[in-house]
């Protein structure tokens, strides 16, 4: 039997993966939101977080240091404005 607090953890950390990649593919401008294979990519993704997750992560972070290596103001992207638009 799976422990309460274990399904919680789960849980916690799908619905947040699923609202982060939602809102990347809300933005996507390449992908109809009526494609039906794009909502079950979503949905695999966030149900299976802990293989998906660290390439997502890994992605993020190549993205960020991507961002800070051009504007070479460390942090300057955000404060004018151009973190991912």
């Amino acid at each position: 039997m799976i422990p309460n607090g274990a399904l919680i953890f789960y849980a916690l950390i799908m619905s947040m993966l699923f609202v982060y990649l939602f809102s990347l593919f809300l933005r996507d401008k390449t992908t109809p939101k009526t494609h039906v294979m794009s909502w079950i990519a979503l949905i695999a993704a966030s149900l299976f977080w802990p293989l998906t997750l660290p390439s997502v992560l890994r992605k993020q972070l190549s993205r960020d240091r991507h961002d800070t290596d051009i504007h070479q103001g460390g942090w300057s992207f955000l404060i004018e404005g151009r973190y991912y638009q």
